[in-house]
């Protein structure tokens, strides 16, 4: 299974499909070929703009350097950030 038939090539492979070869930017023309019984569904960017958003701003409530490196990767700076995280987490016994 893979998403980007609004734009004829994939945008993200399943787990199978990538085992068989097919990435992201590969030509559904040819990932057809490598595999015929490949299910190709739309992308849901609107769906997948509010993840990464509502993700985004889950890292800004641990530290404010969070650097947006697409739509789903992100770099943080978590220095200090151990403190914080003993507080959150439950006591051990």
């Amino acid at each position: 299974m893979i998403t980007g038939r609004e734009r004829g090539i994939v945008a993200c492979a399943s787990y199978s499909a990538k085992k068989m070869g097919i990435s992201r930017g590969f030509p559904l023309n040819q990932a057809k070929i490598i595999c015929p019984d490949l299910i190709i569904l739309p992308s849901d960017y609107e769906t997948y703009s509010l993840f990464s958003r509502r993700m985004f701003n889950i890292m800004r409530r641990f530290t404010p350097d969070v650097e947006e490196y697409s739509i789903d990767e992100a770099f943080c700076d978590i220095t200090g950030l151990r403190i914080g995280l003993c507080l959150l987490l439950p006591e051990r016994e």
